[in-house]
């Protein structure tokens, strides 16, 4: 009598069964948190839905690109936020990047206390969650004239900057301090990436090209940038998002402030025009990007 033959699973289909089942919890959550409620809202924008309470529909009727039309318009504020929000971007962006480029560059030396140093510009990183959860639900805990007074003194400086300057660089560096704020905010985790890329390239490299006669200037454009260029890539693409999607973000702002009294199908449309902007602009950005990155085979 023949024994019943074992199936033994191969090491390479061991080890993509494992690799499944570690991403497993993702998927689980990619479906059931951003597949599900992405599709929930595109039905929505093409059908109008009429609600007896809060949570009830009583009626569902098609809808067309109607919402998606009347966005542009009906809605007068739609396009003028989307302007503001790409505005707001085109600022805070390369402010963002260029502000953690140079802390990453400052923290990489030797000091002392560059421990603390590092820990102090990650702090707000770790703060900003508990702040934004208050400013949402209207406790900040701190005086509206206060807060009032700081703003206005920050705009008074970034007004100088720009008469004082002058130009369009003057405008931009303005700008930028009127949202020095934010930058910082926001610096904390690309700084860490850039140090952790700077933190990679070989003391030998430099040496050598030292012994060549390279400037510090030589050495940085010739070395530093190249090899810390998919950081870029990557900071980039983070900062987008992170901008994009940020309650602070004038359209979002625009959208959570009108949930109560623009109609469902017309929110879920104007919401999904403004994710495929977004997609669209992250796409073009970081292929732009991606044709200049060095990578060291």
């Amino acid at each position: 009598m023949k024994k019943p033959r074992s199936y033994k699973l191969g090491l390479m289909t061991r080890r993509s069964l494992s690799g499944w089942l570690f991403i497993l919890p993702f998927l689980i959550g990619l479906i059931f948190f951003v597949i599900s409620p992405l599709y929930t809202a595109l039905v929505l924008s093409f059908n109008e839905q009429v609600f007896n309470d809060v949570t009830q529909i009583t009626s569902i009727s098609p809808y067309g690109f109607k919402a998606y039309i009347d966005a542009f318009t009906e809605q007068a504020d739609y396009i003028n936020k989307l302007i503001e929000s790409g505005s707001s971007v085109l600022i805070t962006v390369p402010s963002t990047l260029i502000f953690s480029f140079l802390m990453a560059n400052v923290l990489n030396q030797e000091f002392r206390g560059r421990t603390f140093a590092r820990a102090v510009l990650f702090m707000p990183v770790i703060t900003s969650a508990g702040i934004a959860a208050s400013l949402l639900a209207g406790d900040t805990g701190v005086d509206a004239s206060q807060m009032d007074s700081v703003g206005s003194q920050t705009m008074d400086i970034a007004t100088s900057i720009q008469d004082t300057i002058g130009g369009e660089m003057g405008m931009f560096i303005g700008t930028a301090f009127s949202k020095l704020t934010q930058i910082i905010n926001g610096a904390g985790v690309p700084t860490l990436i850039f140090l952790a890329g700077l933190q990679t390239i070989s003391p030998s490299i430099f040496e050598s090209s030292k012994v060549e006669g390279a400037t510090g200037w030589e050495n940085f454009w010739k070395i530093t940038f190249p090899m810390i260029s998919p950081m870029i890539l990557v900071n980039t693409v983070y900062i987008l998002i992170e901008n994009l999607c940020s309650m602070s973000n004038p359209m979002l702002t625009y959208l959570y402030s009108n949930n109560a009294t623009t109609k469902t199908v017309d929110l879920m449309a104007m919401s999904w025009m403004y994710f495929l902007l977004t997609s669209l602009i992250i796409a073009a950005v970081a292929g732009i990007i991606s044709k200049l990155v060095y990578y060291e085979n």
